[in-house]
């Protein structure tokens, strides 16, 4: 079996697990922004989320990917994968209200070539892959849900690999008021990369 850049044979599925936290400033935010539309003028969905998501991605995996000692020959084929929820209750027809209690999310997927994304161009093309994805299935409302019978069949093989997760979000209450309450749970056993925006 080939060694994976981000799934080293030698972690331990009880290793420490470690947090930081990323401050980004607005003006900071905005020259991202700026460099993104300067290369690709046409792109329509350039949100703080997509430039903040694009770098954090790649600079996780880039920053992973040197820490590794060696490589196979082809490792650089290897698929990174980005998810994301989507709260859907706004982007349905008609939208669900804002207090409907209960689940109503989808997901965003973006999949990119391993040499790809540490390339140069790594962070132009993850915050166009994830525009992308936006503008075509979560902007989308006939296609928000469409499949959603397949979901798992889709993101259950994902899972089994490393990945790159949005966890959390201050526009998703994981709380609804009834039994225990939930919080974002991180499962290092696989080295998921949760992200809370």
């Amino acid at each position: 079996m080939p060694k994976k850049f981000l799934c080293s044979p030698h972690l331990s599925p009880y290793r420490p697990i470690g947090s930081a936290l990323h401050i980004s400033k607005q003006s900071a935010i905005k020259k991202l922004k700026d460099a993104i539309l300067s290369r690709n003028p046409g792109l329509v969905h350039t949100s703080s989320f997509v430039v903040m998501a694009a770098h954090i991605w790649t600079c996780l995996v880039r920053s992973l990917a040197a820490g590794e000692e060696e490589r196979a020959d082809d490792d650089g084929d290897e698929l990174q994968t980005f998810l994301f929820p989507v709260d859907s209750r706004a982007r349905l027809d008609p939208p669900v209200p804002g207090n409907y209690f209960g689940n109503c999310l989808s997901y965003g997927m973006v999949r990119i070539r391993h040499q790809d994304l540490v390339g140069n161009e790594g962070f132009f093309l993850a915050a166009e892959s994830i525009a992308d994805v936006i503008k075509n299935r979560v902007n989308d409302k006939e296609k928000i849900f469409a499949g959603a019978e397949n979901w798992l069949t889709e993101v259950g093989p994902v899972t089994q690999s490393c990945f790159f997760a949005v966890s959390g979000s201050a526009r998703v209450d994981l709380y609804h008021g009834q039994g225990e309450k939930a919080g974002n749970i991180v499962d290092r056993w696989r080295e998921i990369c949760n992200v809370v925006v």
